[in-house]
């Protein structure tokens, strides 16, 4: 995340944009570190409960065994800080013989994914390049295996792109997979039960946030005149808990009231964005 020291408060606004835009755009893992999730734990329950369920979910399509789970929301909402925290579950690593993590982003080429599934199933390097040896491949690793897939970010729109990659993943009936991605259409697709729609912050996890990020360098009862500031800033936020925490994070080093009130007053906030983006 960049810092940003404020002249005013479009150019202030701007670089923060820019710094969104990198980090809403950098590839994934499935480390997390997060000493403080704030509003996420029933999320997290819920999915664990969905992915460890034997018995499937009523609403959902039947595509053979294999569950896929996507879950839904806008960029900067914390999808996948969510997946990873169900992936690092102790009760998800006891109930699964295999798990993989694939950030998968805007392209979605088949042998490259597929690659990079049988890599971090096995944990060791794949090279071939024929769909055919991958796929084979891919199936004789996971056949009777209880396998978690995480595919992080999915953008692809295209059913038969789709069917092509998961082709393989149907040999084993305990296989889940957990889909993060900003749009319903991509989700459809690929769900064998329904997507799970993840919320913005509620406003009091959104202070609690906000409060740690933004007075990490600060002690807020010696300022306590940021606070009513940071509360009405944290309200614009809408509970997005990627802008409440860039923000907070360049406001870190401001002790001056005014930066303060430059962001909070900005006509930035106004601006019409896309129902996806930040």
């Amino acid at each position: 995340m960049e810092f940003f020291f404020f002249q005013d408060s479009y150019a202030a606004l701007s670089a923060m944009q820019r710094g969104l835009d990198k980090v809403v755009n950098l590839p994934t893992s499935s480390l997390v570190h997060e000493p403080n999730i704030y509003g996420r734990r029933q999320d997290k329950e819920n999915l664990i409960a969905l992915l460890l369920n034997r018995d499937g979910v009523k609403g959902g399509k039947k595509d053979g065994n294999l569950c896929v789970l996507p879950i839904v929301g806008m960029g900067g909402v914390g999808k996948t800080t969510l997946a990873q925290l169900v992936y690092n579950d102790p009760a998800v690593n006891l109930h699964f013989d295999m798990k993989a993590w694939v950030c998968v982003s805007k392209e979605f080429n088949v042998e490259v994914l597929t690659r990079v599934i049988i890599s971090s199933f096995t944990k060791t390097p794949c090279i071939q390049l024929q769909l055919d040896y991958l796929q084979r491949t891919l199936k004789e690793k996971i056949t009777g295996q209880r396998f978690l897939l995480v595919l992080d970010d999915v953008w692809n729109e295209n059913t038969a792109l789709w069917h092509l990659l998961r082709a393989p993943l149907y040999h084993s009936p305990l296989g889940k997979i957990l889909v993060t991605a900003r749009n319903e259409k991509v989700a459809k697709i690929m769900q064998t039960i329904p997507f799970y729609p993840l919320r913005c912050l509620d406003e009091e996890y959104s202070w609690e946030l906000f409060k740690q990020v933004a007075f990490e360098n600060q002690d807020p009862r010696e300022n306590s005149n940021l606070l009513e500031i940071g509360r009405k800033i944290t309200v614009k936020c809408q509970g997005l808990p990627l802008a409440i925490k860039a923000i907070g994070c360049a406001l870190s080093f401001e002790l001056e009231e005014k930066a303060w009130r430059d962001i909070l007053e900005s006509e930035l906030w106004e601006l019409d964005v896309g129902v996806n983006e930040v």
